[in-house]
Formats: structure tokens, C-alpha cells, sequence
């Protein structure tokens, strides 16, 4: 696959550092030995390979443990079907090196990925530091479809409305991990979307314009082209709510000690603007400076959704002292 045409260059590190390169897998047989190959020429780096397995009933562990000599460490912790958003999390708990990053079963990495990562966290001056990169959406090998996303979300509201990030690209420091993984979620939609936020609002979020991983899409995602949104929108219907609502609550009720002082205000407002009357929420939304939305389909969705919101959803009560 001829990824490096996509890559603008690279800057190689003086020193190889180790990574903590956390693997949720789930009967991924068919396409793992990619990735493991992949991960096996990442430049200038060593990789301690932690992996969740899910509960598989393929061939994943015995292809697992074939590599696990070609790593400078390797962990398998065997999972009872947590599902991709609690197993990342459980890992957190098991890395020990100054960077981490997440990595799914079927990608692969162009061979600077890590190396490139970890020098943008190194030229960053805050200890609570993540890094992610486009990526490289195919189907077929050699076949390039899109890179994806396809424009940079500058403000706190896009991010709490649509996650910019693929988690396969998350690159991010041990100051987050130790922040993240002392306070585990409850109401995280995506490990890969909540530990962006917390980045944002309490540290520094770097973005790589140029893809740095290839993503593949067939029919077994957890997250890909027309999946998300039904997943959404089918959670909505079933738990009576607005899952990113919650998920922007429990972010400022668990870190805000922590939050940029911006960053607590433009959380309070958009909890509060949602939450509010109609006539306030009409004025949340007309005071937005951007796009939310990365589609113009899914900006009108959102807008109809927030002014109609007690309509569409049983705005159900929760404790919201944080707020006062």
C-alpha cells in the first residue's frame, strides 16, 4: 500500500522512546496481521503492546501471541465482551510509559505515525497533551477513498457535538492517562471522544493535517460511514436523552477543577443553552461563530434537534448542583 505518497515529510527524534500502544480486539482475525506488521516498522520508537481481547472465538490470541516476541513488551488481558469503549478504558489502567496511544484491529500505520506523534507532544509545554491526525479511508488495498476529516473544528462546541477524531490516530501523554484513567466515565459515548474533550478543556489538543493512518472500512466497524449516526440516533429514542448532552455534563462535573477557565464557561453554555427555554436556545444557537456540524445535513439536523429538544426528548432530571 503505497501510504507515504500522503505524507508531507517527517522530523526523526534523536532518541528511540517507548510507546504504550493500547489494542482492543474482538474476533479480528482477518485483518490483525496487517496491523501487527504495521506496528512491528513504526520508526525510531518501541512499542510496548498492550492488548484487550474481548472475548474472541477466531483465531485473534493465537495470532497474538505469535507476535508478541517482535515487541519490546506485550500484554494480552483477556475481557468479557466490555465492548470498544469500556476495554480502552480498562487499559489505561495497565500503561506505565510517557505515551500512549490507541490502536484498532484492522488500520494500518504509516511508519511514522508514532515517531511523528511523539515529537509533537515533545515540542508541546503542557503535560496534558493529545495528538491525532486525519486518516486514510479504504476498502480495497491501494485504493485511496477519502481523507477524512476534512476540515480542522477550532471551538469546544464542534467537539461536543461531533467527534473530529479517529481513536486509531490518538497519540497522547502520560498527564492525561493519569488524569483520565483516576476518573473513568459513566456516560462516554466513545473512549477516543472522551478523552478528547478532557484534553481540550483541560490541556492541549494538537491536530495533524496530513494522514498518518490508513482506516478500513468494511462491514464489521464499530464506528464507519452511516453507522454512527443510526447508533446515535436509535440511543436517543432508547435512553430518552442526547447522549453528547450527557457526556459534555459528566465531563464538567468530573474535571472541572481541572478546565481551562474558557473552557468551563463554553461548557456551562452549552449545558445550559440546551437545557434551557426555547427562547435560549435560539440564542445559543445564534451566537455560535462556526459550523458545528462537519455536513451541512448534519448541521440542520442539530440545530432542529436543539430547538426542538423537550420535544424530541425527554429532557430526564439529573443532578445539576455544578451548574449553580
Amino acid at each position: 500500500m503505497n501510504f507515504n505518497v500522503l505524507i508531507q515529510g517527517s522530523t526523526v527524534a534523536e532518541n528511540r522512546v517507548l510507546v504504550d500502544v493500547l489494542l482492543a480486539t474482538y474476533n479480528g482475525a482477518k485483518y490483525l496481521e496487517a496491523l501487527l506488521y504495521s506496528l512491528m516498522k513504526q520508526k525510531d520508537v518501541d512499542i510496548n503492546l498492550i492488548v484487550g481481547d474481548d472475548g474472541s472465538n477466531d483465531q485473534t490470541t493465537e495470532i497474538l501471541n505469535f507476535f508478541s516476541n517482535s515487541f519490546a513488551s506485550f500484554q494480552l488481558h483477556n475481557f468479557n465482551h466490555l465492548g470498544p469503549r469500556d476495554n480502552f478504558l480498562n487499559l489505561l489502567k495497565f500503561s506505565k510509559s510517557r505515551y500512549l496511544a490507541f490502536c484498532d484491529q484492522d488500520d494500518i500505520w504509516d511508519e511514522f505515525h508514532l515517531k511523528n506523534s511523539v515529537l509533537r507532544l515533545q515540542n508541546s509545554s503542557n503535560p496534558i497533551c493529545l495528538t491525532y491526525s486525519q486518516v486514510a479511508e479504504f476498502e480495497i488495498e491501494n485504493e485511496l477513498l477519502e481523507v477524512w476529516p476534512d476540515f480542522k473544528k477550532n471551538e469546544l462546541t464542534q467537539i461536543l457535538v461531533e467527534n473530529p477524531a479517529r481513536g486509531c490516530t490518538i497519540v497522547f501523554s502520560e498527564g492525561l492517562r493519569d488524569l483520565a484513567k483516576n476518573q473513568l466515565p459513566s456516560c462516554a459515548i466513545m473512549h477516543d471522544w472522551w478523552i478528547l474533550i478532557v484534553a481540550w478543556t483541560c490541556g492541549e489538543v494538537v491536530f495533524e493535517e496530513s494522514p498518518e493512518v490508513w482506516y478500513r472500512l468494511h462491514e464489521n466497524n464499530h464506528i464507519g460511514k452511516g453507522k454512527k449516526g443510526i447508533r446515535e440516533t436509535l440511543n436517543n429514542f432508547k435512553e430518552g436523552t442526547w447522549t453528547p448532552l450527557i457526556q459534555a455534563e459528566e465531563i464538567l462535573s468530573t474535571f472541572e477543577r481541572r478546565m481551562h477557565v474558557n473552557a468551563i464557561e463554553e461548557l456551562r453554555k452549552f449545558v445550559i443553552g440546551i437545557n434551557s427555554t426555547f427562547k435560549a436556545r435560539v440564542t445559543f444557537l445564534h451566537q455560535r461563530k462556526r459550523q458545528m456540524r462537519s455536513s451541512k445535513i448534519g448541521e440542520a439536523k442539530l440545530i432542529l434537534g436543539i430547538i426542538f429538544f423537550p420535544v424530541l426528548f425527554r429532557n430526564q432530571k439529573r443532578n445539576r448542583s455544578y451548574l449553580n
